[in-house]
């Protein structure tokens, strides 16, 4: 029997920017998930998912649900099919409704799908609640113990207004530390928020909601490993047409730099590159002559793509800095400054299409431990001063949580999980929430579990820097011109072999004395 749809909400298109007033765009694409209605915003719908379950939306998130028998499966935000983009949010979740009947194969059946999303789940009395790979689409949940029962949120703010949470002791202590008062681009401990009682979802979980209890659901086999020339042709078929199903739901711009995880997306987009703006932001701060400005100019130059250049200024104007702050708890400066002239240039009309996530098949953290420490084990105060939170207990205590929950990884590193759940899974999606207020929607083709398990199955010596062999060679046979400008030319001092001894002597400094004493 064909599953039948609840309802099918779309979004409401943003109106045209002199229509806009600033105030309309608060909480813009944010939710509260929980026993009850809560009125956010004029505006926001109220709709019942069934189970005691009361969604407060905003206008413009995307909502589907579809239902059969006992089971039930409602989604927010926009999944994309990496094996057929043609497919529309309402035909993936009936297909995913089909062909799993408990959790466990539900979230093993999402393997293939990207884009930014939340998958709300009842099979009889049971219901459950996880996001996309990499978390991009945030939840955070309560504890019922302080706020009476178990409410789900988009952004701790909400959770601060509506539920009336307080700080939590420890976390202020955190917060009042010179680590923490110093970072320009500050980011919680793993799945750690400010308030008493919230809870950060990080990605490779899932939430029961009938006990509040957290599970996780990947990996949960061996990823194995894959030839470079394998993962080529893999990743080349999956992000090309992860890029052809955000193509078919928004009018698109990417933004470019000159780094190469951009460059890797926009290589995907060769064959329908004529019909997406490329999009250069030029931070307040940043001069003129920056590759990251000069480099995408001659990229899109050479080969006749349409590119947009959007100035930031210094700093952003009070009105919308006053909105940008109650948009999203601890929202950044910098990123203000961007996405009120993304805002001001675009006026909302497109979706966005990034880089973010390339990282991940990288081995980011390795220049921070030798190379026995990144494939072996590692301490929570190790992990913790890896990501400038050393010697802080707030940290250390949350980080030794994950450490124990990570439990059986398979042959997953610790190092590629912890990046992956702790970096992405809470800096970066925190990062595309604060730029919700600029773009219509948000995507990466880096953000789909196949495509990031394809990245770390290879050998980690051709996916690497300064080489990047896996990354090079995907941009080669797709579009092979992109690489007739340099990538991070301003970086190369980075991988130099004067920097290469100073980080050995760093990193491995009982050795190095041996060899040079012999003590």
């Amino acid at each position: 029997m064909r599953p039948q749809s609840i309802f099918n909400l779309k979004k409401d298109p943003p109106r045209p920017r002199q229509e806009t007033q600033t105030q309309e765009l608060l909480y813009c694409k944010q939710f509260i998930l929980g026993p009850g209605f809560i009125d956010v915003m004029p505006g926001w719908r109220h709709l019942d998912l069934g189970h005691d379950l009361k969604l407060s939306v905003n206008p413009e998130l995307e909502i589907e649900q579809v239902a059969r028998a006992d089971k039930k499966l409602t989604a927010i935000g926009n999944l994309l099919d990496s094996l057929a983009p043609e497919k529309s949010n309402q035909e993936i979740i009936a297909e995913l409704i089909d062909g799993a009947d408990d959790i466990d194969a539900l979230t093993r059946a999402t393997g293939h799908y990207g884009g930014r999303w939340i998958l709300m789940a009842s099979f009889g009395d049971r219901k459950y609640i996880f996001n996309d790979a990499l978390g991009l689409r945030q939840i955070f949940y309560s504890d019922p113990r302080i706020t009476g029962a178990l409410w789900v949120v988009s952004q701790p703010g909400l959770a601060e207004k509506f539920l009336h949470l307080e700080m939590d002791e420890e976390a202020e202590k955190f917060l009042d530390s010179y680590n923490a008062r110093t970072r320009v681009e500050f980011r919680w401990p793993v799945d750690t928020t400010a308030f008493r009682g919230l809870t950060h979802l990080l990605p490779n979980r899932y939430l029961d909601l009938n006990t509040g209890l957290r599970h996780r659901h990947w990996p949960y086999a061996p990823i194995g490993t894959m030839t470079t020339k394998d993962a080529e042709a893999f990743l080349e078929q999956r992000m090309s047409n992860l890029m052809r199903a955000a193509a078919a739901r928004y009018p698109l711009a990417m933004g470019i730099t000159a780094g190469i995880d951009s460059r890797l997306v926009m290589a995907m987009y060769k064959d329908i590159s004529d019909k997406i703006d490329f999009l250069t932001v030029r931070q307040g701060q940043m001069p003129d002559d920056h590759p990251d400005i000069t480099i995408p100019e001659k990229l899109c130059e050479q080969l006749g793509l349409k590119r947009v250049v959007v100035k930031a200024k210094p700093s952003m104007s009070a009105d919308f800095a006053k909105l940008f702050k109650d948009n999203v708890y601890m929202a950044t400066d910098i990123y203000g400054q961007d996405a009120e002239a993304i805002l001001n240039k675009l006026h909302r009309e497109k979706a966005t299409v990034t880089g973010s996530g390339g990282e991940m098949g990288q081995c980011f953290f390795r220049n921070r431990v030798a190379r026995n420490k990144y494939n072996g084990p590692l301490s929570a105060e190790e992990l913790a001063k890896i990501q400038n939170h050393a010697g802080e207990p707030f940290a250390i205590k949350h980080i030794q949580t994950w450490l124990d929950e990570a439990g059986n990884r398979h042959d997953v590193k610790l190092m590629d999980l912890f990046y992956w759940e702790h970096s992405h899974g809470n800096w970066l999606a925190m990062t595309q929430a604060q730029f919700d207020i600029a773009w219509r929607e948000i995507f990466t083709p880096y953000n789909c579990r196949d495509v990031l398990q394809a990245f770390l199955s290879v050998d980690e010596k051709d996916r690497i820097r300064p080489h990047l062999t896996l990354y090079k060679n995907l941009i080669a046979r797709s579009w092979p011109e992109l690489l007739d400008q340099p990538i991070n030319p301003h970086k190369a001092h980075i991988y130099s072999t004067k920097t290469k001894i100073i980080r050995f002597f760093s990193n491995n400094y009982k050795r190095a004395r041996k060899l040079l004493t012999g003590k």
